[in-house]
């Protein structure tokens, strides 16, 4: 069925709306109301992440911004702040990688892990995601197991927002024969239209088609999407024990890099990525900043320091360094955001999470 041993299972660990759920923790007011996340609707934005609540009213991801707000005129709207969720991502990791022995992270507020299987291990260890996930980060999380990545994160679509759904190995056929076609990937609206008219709604309907009208229908994905309706997927988990990188960043009134705001911000940044490394018993090699200024440009620069370190003055230091290294004239900035690499083995510790912070003056 899949290249993991029989011994183990994979479990698929995913906040669901990951953009808007981390701006309602953000945003205490935001708790009970639709919030869409996206481009500016005057400017042909696209939706990007809708909450439970707007999805409801109809809202599509990847519509336009203007048009989502008229299906859902209660929605608060917020644009896309990725420096915030790349940040949000990394708090999540920590708390996910003190639950597990490795992690392969898929996206943002996504990720795959391999447990070897025990008598009710799999959903124990999955509860206990949930639960700490949840008094960490205030995020509600759902968790797919299954004997492969594909039924993990098939299974997980059960589970409207927070919670756990298993299939066991020997269930796994008579789950994906009740499958409708629409969760296979690369099927899309138009193939899964000729699939119905067949009257292949389901997976199981779809394979009782056979090889050779799959192939006429689908081309050359078919022998894929076969493999797929059968539960086969050779994918490993490939987890590495610590994340490669961690971010944070912030948005700035369009002031110019010498001033006290900019000044203050770093120092914050700096302390905070400190303050993540020394959770997790972690020091980086390399520091970046990446600054967008106010006719939108972007600019980066990067360093290695001398050793490696899990110093906020360190890493302040570095940053102000890097920062006089671009010279714009003055112009403005808008948001700055830096990022630790090479980070190196870690000594695990008991961290406890701060993932919302309150504003700092």
């Amino acid at each position: 069925m899949n290249a993991l041993a029989e011994s183990s299972e994979v479990l698929y660990i995913e906040v669901v709306d990951f953009y808007a759920e981390v701006e309602r923790r953000r945003a205490h007011g935001l708790m009970s109301r639709p919030i869409l996340v996206g481009g500016d609707p005057q400017k042909k934005g696209k939706l990007q992440s809708a909450s439970l609540e707007a999805r409801e009213c109809g809202v599509i991801l990847g519509m336009p911004m203007r048009e989502a707000l008229q299906v859902c005129p209660a929605a608060v709207r917020l644009p896309t702040d990725l420096s915030f969720y790349r940040e949000a991502h990394g708090q999540l990791e920590v708390c996910l990688r003190r639950l597990l022995d490795g992690l392969e992270v898929s996206s943002l507020g996504s990720a795959y892990a391999e447990i070897r299987i025990g008598v009710g291990r799999s959903r124990s260890k999955a509860e206990e995601i949930v639960a700490a996930v949840r008094a960490d980060l205030g995020l509600p999380i759902r968790v797919g197991i299954g004997p492969s990545k594909w039924v993990a994160s098939l299974v997980v679509q059960d589970v409207a927002r927070s919670g756990v759904a298993e299939v066991r190995r020997e269930h796994v056929k008579d789950f994906l024969d009740r499958q409708p076609v629409s969760r296979l990937p690369r099927v899309g609206g138009k193939a899964q239209k000729r699939l119905n008219a067949l009257g292949a709604d389901t997976l199981g309907k779809l394979l009782a088609l056979g090889p050779e009208v799959l192939t006429a229908e689908l081309g050359s994905r078919a022998e894929q999407i076969i493999a797929l309706a059968h539960g086969e997927d050779s994918r490993p988990v490939r987890a590495s024990e610590q994340p490669k990188t961690l971010s944070r960043g912030q948005t700035l009134p369009g002031v110019p890099g010498h001033s006290p705001e900019v000044k203050q911000g770093l120092q914050r940044l700096a302390n905070g990525l400190a303050a993540l490394l020394t959770r997790r018993g972690l020091k980086a090699r390399r520091l970046s900043i990446r600054l967008r200024f106010e006719d939108q440009s972007l600019a980066s620069r990067s360093l290695t320091l001398p050793e490696p370190s899990d110093g906020g003055e360190v890493f302040y230091e570095a940053a102000a360094l890097l920062l006089r290294r671009v010279d714009r004239g003055g112009q403005g900035l808008k948001s700055v955001s830096l990022t630790v690499g090479g980070i190196s083995t870690p000594i695990y510790s008991d961290p406890q999470l701060d993932l919302f912070l309150p504003p700092q003056d």
